[in-house]
């Protein structure tokens, strides 16, 4: 569903040029400086604010999904001439998500293919052994650093739905162009910075979380520590025994198996299971 049908609009513009600044308090005050005296504001079955979009020479629109509206937004809400619209917050979700991704995959160039059909069969069976066969349709699994979108492609195949995100432009226009990874569930954003975007969910998948040295420790073990806040199960894959050992520390406080892979013998030889 385009975000336009939301408001009962034909066309709609969002001031936060990607998904990544849906944070920033700043596009709050670029919606003040429109200086509307009408406009529409969107919210979800509980009443909370999703969006408030006002006319301009087009119809632009500032984003509360991850950020609460700030005071002079309640302020101006309070003088403006308002139409109220109501939906699923998932839906709207997975709405701003697709405008996104639509925009990236229009106009970054995709990286070149490298998608291994071999491996992706091999996640596929590790993820049944690790998550357990017969109970992972219907439920959804993090794909963290999803690249062109491998993990997202044997968590489809498994009947899951994919949260996926990576901040490399060009892999990611290749997953959407390709297929592998869908407009609804893909987002550009920092890994080490999901929790800002990302709601928990039941399982979280990090392919070849590599190469952690000690000298890089620092950033793969946030990105992996945000990965089991986010997760009550999650499953990260390494090169080397080394690798699984440095990581198996940082989970602490959860049931952690380590074991080898012996479907893949490189980028996914190694696997932290934590539950």
């Amino acid at each position: 569903m385009l975000i336009a049908d939301f408001f009962g609009l034909e066309d709609l513009f969002l001031l936060e040029p990607d998904y990544v600044k849906l944070v920033d308090p700043a596009y709050s005050d670029r919606f003040l400086d429109l200086d509307a005296k009408a406009g529409r504001v969107l919210i979800d079955k509980e009443e909370r604010p999703l969006a408030i979009a006002a006319q301009k020479d087009n119809w632009y629109a500032t984003v509360f999904l991850h950020r609460e509206p700030s005071d002079g937004i309640i302020e101006a809400v309070g003088e403006m001439d308002l139409e109220v619209f109501q939906t699923d917050r998932t839906a709207f979700t997975g709405a701003i998500r697709e405008y996104y991704s639509v925009l990236l995959a229009e106009t970054v160039e995709p990286s070149p293919e490298d998608y291994n059909p071999e491996r992706k069969d091999q996640v596929v069976s590790l993820l049944r052994q690790a998550f357990g066969k017969g109970k992972l349709k219907g439920r959804t699994c993090l794909d963290v650093g999803c690249g062109t979108g491998l993990g997202s492609a044997a968590i489809h195949e498994l009947g899951m739905h994919a949260v996926s995100y990576d901040m490399d432009d060009g892999l990611l226009s290749r997953g959407l162009s390709a297929g592998r990874l869908f407009h609804h569930e893909t987002m550009r954003i920092d890994a080490t910075q999901a929790s800002s975007y990302v709601e928990p969910v039941d399982l979280g998948l990090v392919l070849m979380a590599g190469k952690v040295t000690e000298f890089n420790s620092f950033l793969w073990r946030h990105i992996i520590q945000q990965t089991l806040d986010l997760s009550k199960r999650s499953l990260i894959t390494l090169e080397t025994e080394k690798e699984a050992k440095l990581v198996e520390p940082w989970c602490a406080g959860r049931k952690v198996e380590v074991f080898e892979n012996d479907r893949d013998r490189f980028y996914d030889r190694w696997v932290v299971l934590v539950k």
